[in-house]
């Protein structure tokens, strides 16, 4: 995997964080059933409710972090 292919790093950071995920477009994926997360052209990981934007995130990690978090709660 190479680490410049956002794609691959969200499908493992989601994997490590026991997070599934439904593929929706190329660089789209529907986790929950509230949750959407969309990798901007620039490569960073956009977190969605619904429409409304919840955050940008340029690491994964702290994406996957805090959306367990939210979740969780």
């Amino acid at each position: 995997m190479q680490a410049s292919n956002p794609r691959e790093l969200l499908l493992c950071a989601l994997r490590h964080f026991n997070l599934q995920a439904e593929q929706r477009a190329p660089d789209q994926f529907q986790v929950h059933s509230r949750y959407t997360i969309s990798i901007t052209p620039e490569g960073a990981f956009q977190l969605l409710e619904g429409q409304q934007v919840v955050g940008t995130f340029s690491n994964v990690v702290l994406l996957c972090a805090k959306l367990q978090q939210t979740l969780s709660a």
